[in-house]
């Protein structure tokens, strides 16, 4: 009993060690220090019972259940964020006139510009498309409408016998003359 709350007051110290280093770093605020040193603590005490001791000396085995603890919180905390300082809220007013505007208001008012093509501009596109693909040469249009039918390049190559290089130096062009021409279609054969 005198030996396990001598542990404890060890795990006790070195998380609280452990927390101070985190602090600052990885989105942790001062206000995380002791919802991070409680969890850390409650983990220690749900790990005791697997300790081992032939495999280890206790206080290497509080360690590394606190090491290991501390980073899966460090990682929970950091998924799917870019960077905690540079997140803000969606909700927050970004310009204060006498219309006050949020992050989201800004998001939906991009979506709907980006989702809006008039027909004639689709039509256009098509036709530049269209005029662009006749001007090429013959094997490079075929090139082009077996990629559009769902070839890969190299089924491509071997239907018109041309080596995959030549193939892969086609695609390469296509595109480039695609940007070029400011016609924004992928292919990604």
């Amino acid at each position: 009993m005198k030996h396990q709350e001598d542990i404890l007051k060890y795990a006790h110290r070195n998380i609280r060690v452990k927390v101070s280093c985190v602090i600052g770093k990885y989105g942790f605020t001062t206000s995380d220090k002791e919802d991070l040193q409680q969890e850390l603590i409650v983990h220690c005490l749900r790990r005791l019972d697997k300790y081992d001791s032939r495999r280890s000396a206790k206080e290497t085995f509080m360690d590394r259940i606190i090491i290991n603890k501390l980073r899966q919180l460090i990682e929970q905390r950091t998924a799917q964020k870019r960077d905690y300082k540079k997140t803000v809220s969606l909700d927050e007013f970004i310009f204060q006139t006498d219309k006050k505007i949020t992050l989201i208001d800004i998001l939906h008012l991009k979506t709907l510009k980006s989702t809006r093509i008039s027909s004639k501009e689709i039509f256009l596109r098509k036709l530049d498309l269209k005029q662009l693909i006749e001007s090429l040469p013959k094997q490079d249009q075929q090139f082009y409408f077996l990629l559009q039918q769902g070839y890969t390049v190299a089924e491509a190559s071997q239907k018109l016998h041309i080596t995959i290089a030549k193939a892969r130096t086609k695609l390469k062009s296509l595109r480039k003359l695609l940007l070029e021409q400011g016609i924004e279609k992928n292919i990604n054969r």
